[in-house]
């Protein structure tokens, strides 16, 4: 699976989609990032800053209604009305997540080995 937009370059083999879906949806916790540590009302993505660098504006977790994104989550910003999709934010904040542990866990090495 490809993004649809132009400007992005996402991938996703559509079985490992799929598997994440489903274990998404049978997990517990929060409907709108998969967290487990929190429900939706809670959700910390809700209310977050825009990405759009021009904008200060707040972002709102939402679930689309168009026949075609039917019931897919996405954040819309409350001000400019520039959106991404959660699942490609999702993946964009995990990919930054495993980058910093990596770095960490550098530093931890080259501590140990006095580099």
């Amino acid at each position: 699976m490809t993004c649809e937009r132009i400007d992005c370059d996402y991938f996703q083999w559509f079985d490992d989609a799929l598997n994440s879906i489903r274990s998404w949806m049978h997990g517990s916790g929060c409907f709108g990032c998969g967290g487990a540590d929190h429900w939706i009302d809670a959700c910390p993505w809700n209310n977050t800053p825009c990405s759009s660098k021009t904008c200060d504006g707040k972002r709102k977790l939402s679930l689309s209604t168009t026949g075609h994104n039917y019931q897919i989550l996405y954040l819309k910003c409350l001000e400019c009305n520039n959106f991404e999709w959660m699942s490609n934010v999702l993946v964009v904040s995990r990919g930054k997540e495993l980058e910093a542990s990596l770095n960490e866990l550098c530093k931890a090495v080259k501590t140990k080995v006095h580099l």
